[in-house]
């Protein structure tokens, strides 16, 4: 199966109140996203459920509350019978529906710092010599990060640096965009196969 996969990119409007957000969420919801210790965190999970909530109402005519929101043994939440999975970075927030198990990633080119040495925690031998013959570096780690991290969020299994180090024979696919005055890499991960996919930068 070759189809086009829908991606939603949404900035997060910070003006909204956290107890306005969680009016909008079941209880199931809002207790995952509670569970993280940072505040920020707290806000930015409510805001991407609140824009999920939105999206499913808007284009399929199915209330997530109405579901149980579940978690993997990893803690990778989810939904009997619907697939969609979140990321977000630097006050953006990207959201892939699937008809099947889907993995998104989103990173900005700024957080790849040069003096931080990530090729040491993310790259396997055969991505180091790739790395070393490049000129720009940062792009290459930036794509490399975000394939792995939508890969293992496509897994379901979790991320850690042990598991970065590997060579991921699936293909999936990336695509890049200029935000906030910067390069932004999307990657996705499917369980079926692929041939683009579409941002929709005007959701609201």
């Amino acid at each position: 199966m070759n189809e086009k996969l829908k991606v939603y990119l949404i900035k997060i409007n910070y003006e909204i109140q956290k107890n306005t957000l969680k009016e909008f969420l079941n209880i199931s919801i809002i207790n995952h996203c509670m569970k993280y210790k940072l505040c920020r965190k707290q806000y930015d999970s409510l805001y991407a459920f609140y824009i999920l909530r939105k999206i499913y109402l808007n284009e399929f005519n199915i209330d997530i509350n109405n579901f149980k929101l579940k978690e993997n043994e990893y803690g990778k939440p989810y939904f009997d019978n619907l697939y969609f999975n979140i990321s977000n970075s630097m006050n953006y927030i990207a959201i892939a529906i699937s008809k099947k198990e889907v993995g998104i990633d989103i990173e900005f080119l700024f957080n790849i710092k040069e003096k931080k040495e990530y090729e040491r925690f993310i790259l396997t031998k055969k991505e180091l010599a790739e790395f070393s013959l490049l000129e720009d570096k940062r792009k290459y780690l930036l794509t490399k990060w975000c394939q792995k991290e939508s890969y293992f969020k496509f897994k379901g299994t979790g991320i850690d640096f042990q598991s970065l180090k590997i060579n991921i024979k699936k293909k999936g696919l990336f695509k890049y965009l200029n935000l906030n005055n910067d390069l932004a890499c999307i990657y996705i991960y499917c369980k079926y196969n692929l041939n683009d996919f579409v941002i929709d930068l005007n959701y609201n």
